[in-house]
């Protein structure tokens, strides 16, 4: 009985020797799903049928991003989120993988901002950092959308307009925004982005510019749901009091 339990346990043994190592993964996606609202101004180019004055669109909808977290950091899920731990810097990848905003326009109609289709949205949190029990980051994406609206020629038709090139949005965070150390998922949320010049233009089908983009502005619309307290204090009191900061230094 002895024999006849030990030689296949030296075959197994053989077996697991002989395979090859399985590498551990060096990075986790971690996907957080919100709802975003956008105020992004355009300007039409002169030689478009549109007004030629910036035009507002306000927009709101869902969205999901992806957080490749790197090995030796655990950020726990958007349920329940774990805080960062002090002693390190950290950059994370991330990625806008879906997005659906919807407004209405009094010159373009319904519109609809999604994801684009063809181009990915990727960006990063750099240097995030606890500090004494605030988080510090400097987030960004470059992000590519497409912005459906009424055709103005046609206004039963409707048409499209992608970014030639992604546009750069973000924000940068210091220990005076008090983020607290459990909300990494929600720096990317907050973009304050304004362009004075080489604003990306946005193209029709045909490659033709249309717009440029003005600004881009956003946030979360729901609060964290492990952090209701800090969001109060952070949504809102210290996030209107960031915006607003973040306004002011980009004029």
């Amino acid at each position: 009985m002895k024999k006849f339990n030990f030689l296949p346990a030296i075959g197994l043994a053989a077996t697991l020797v002989s395979l090859p190592s399985i590498s551990i993964a060096q990075e986790t996606t971690v996907p957080i799903s919100f709802d975003w609202d956008w105020e992004i101004v355009i300007q039409p180019t002169p030689t478009t049928p549109l007004p030629q004055e910036p035009i507002p669109l306000n927009l709101w909808g869902a969205t999901t991003i992806n957080f490749e977290v790197p090995t030796g950091l655990d950020l726990g899920t958007q349920e329940n989120p774990l805080p960062v731990p002090m002693g390190e810097s950290f950059t994370i990848p991330t990625e806008i993988v879906s997005m659906n905003l919807e407004g209405t326009s009094p010159i373009l109609g319904d519109v609809v901002l999604r994801q684009s289709t063809t181009q990915p949205s990727e960006g990063a949190i750099e240097n995030l950092t606890n500090v004494d029990g605030n988080l510090t980051a400097s987030s960004f994406f470059d992000v590519a959308f497409e912005l459906e609206f009424n055709d103005p020629l046609n206004p039963r038709e409707r048409m499209t307009l992608s970014t030639a090139n992604p546009v750069r949005v973000g924000m940068d965070f210091t220990v005076a925004d008090q983020i607290p150390t459990i909300d990494t998922f929600w720096i990317p949320t907050w973009i304050w982005s304004e362009f004075t010049a080489d604003s990306q233009e946005l193209v029709d089908e045909f490659g033709v510019p249309w717009d440029t983009v003005i600004s881009i502005h956003a946030h979360q619309t729901t609060p964290e749901p492990m952090s209701t307290v800090a969001f109060f204090a952070f949504g809102a009191l210290g996030a209107g009091s960031t915006i607003l900061r973040k306004k002011q230094q980009h004029k």
